[in-house]
């Protein structure tokens, strides 16, 4: 097996074949892997499948389903579907794969164990994720947030920022000319009438880091009103195993069970969607103040039974999570994490001792 350094290497090179990728974002990246082991593993999903076969073992042999693949704890937020409803769930399916599906498990408990901010004891946090799982199975479906439990509404609720906080952030990005194709997609996607179009840029997220991403701002009828133009690869896992298969994000987001982001669309290479105040990521500290981490993580499990059952029958994944021994959620976890914090200690060794200038 190569090392991590070699295979982000590997990665970046294979990538800017891809795209036209920002260098100073992969140099944000590289940052980002440095600052914890919970943000390394968020940026290093093409490490994660590389090494998945270190600590799969069994788990490998699993039913294949179509995954989430990028399956951690802030890749979860809103947004509104086709009747105008807000909706909880995945929300990025960069990374997405046909995989064994426990392997999303492995990567959600994972990750659950790292970020700090969550405050869930390990013994916790992998219960949840399996009594999550298996209620998600039981009745697979988009998560409503009109229709949730009081305790979810009241942390959305309590998540929510103002729209003047929130279109505050956008004063940051920089001015940009996006490709025509890009900017006449994102034009398309503004509701007809909107004035003063802006078109900014800026570098986000975590493993996405690097990849091209736009935005175009204007004024609608009262209001400021956003969209964003984000590059689309194929997945990492799919790098990892040398196929060329095409990105499945977008056949993963109108899954059976999913109640889709309306706005969502794809233009060439680009993904188009609405960005809003009631359309975004959760934040895990707000979720800790809150001392809800057990609820979430089982919430997050159910929405990865709706999104795997999409592609493999309820039957068939019960039956086989029958079928595994007591503990395997555990010591899966246990050696993917050991992986995780050795790649995360050789990665700073190395940068330590990187020439001046060097990313």
């Amino acid at each position: 097996m190569q090392t991590i350094i070699e295979d982000a290497a590997a990665y970046e090179g294979w990538l800017r074949g891809q795209c036209d990728v920002v260098e100073s974002g992969i140099k944000k990246k590289h940052e980002l892997m440095s600052e914890d082991p919970f943000r390394f593993l968020r940026a290093t999903y093409f490490r994660w499948a590389k090494t998945a076969p270190v600590f799969a073992g069994h788990l490998a042999r699993a039913p294949l389903a179509l995954c989430v693949g990028d399956a951690h704890a802030e890749n979860f937020g809103t947004w509104v579907d086709a009747e105008g409803r807000r909706v909880w769930g995945v929300n990025d399916f960069d990374e997405a794969a046909r995989m064994p599906y426990p392997l999303d498990l492995v990567r959600l408990l994972v990750s659950a164990w790292l970020a700090k901010e969550l405050d869930v004891g390990r013994t916790q946090a992998t219960r949840a994720v399996l009594t999550g799982y298996l209620q998600g199975l039981k009745s697979p479906g988009p998560v409503l947030v009109e229709h949730g439990d009081d305790w979810f509404r009241e942390l959305l609720a309590g998540l929510a920022t103002t729209a003047d906080s929130y279109w505050a952030q956008y004063r940051e990005f920089k001015s940009a000319k996006p490709p025509e194709g890009v900017r006449a997609a994102l034009l398309r996607a503004l509701p007809p009438g909107t004035q003063g179009i802006t078109f900014l840029r800026k570098q986000k997220g975590g493993g996405s880091l690097g990849r091209p991403r736009f935005y175009a701002l204007g004024q609608w009828r009262g209001g400021t009103v956003a969209r964003e133009a984000k590059a689309s690869v194929p997945s990492a896992w799919d790098w990892s195993a040398g196929d060329a298969v095409d990105p499945r994000g977008t056949e993963m987001e109108a899954g059976t069970y999913r109640s889709p982001d309306a706005s969502l669309t794809r233009s060439g290479k680009f993904i188009i969607r609405r960005v809003a105040p009631d359309a975004r990521k959760l934040d895990l500290g707000d979720v800790a103040k809150q001392g809800r981490g057990p609820a979430l993580l089982r919430a997050m499990a159910a929405d990865l039974a709706a999104i795997h059952a999409a592609s493999v029958s309820t039957e068939v994944l019960v039956q086989h999570l029958r079928q595994l021994p007591e503990g395997w959620l555990t010591q899966a976890a246990e050696l993917a994490e050991a992986i995780v914090r050795s790649d995360f200690q050789a990665w700073n060794e190395r940068r330590a001792r990187r020439p001046p200038g060097e990313a």
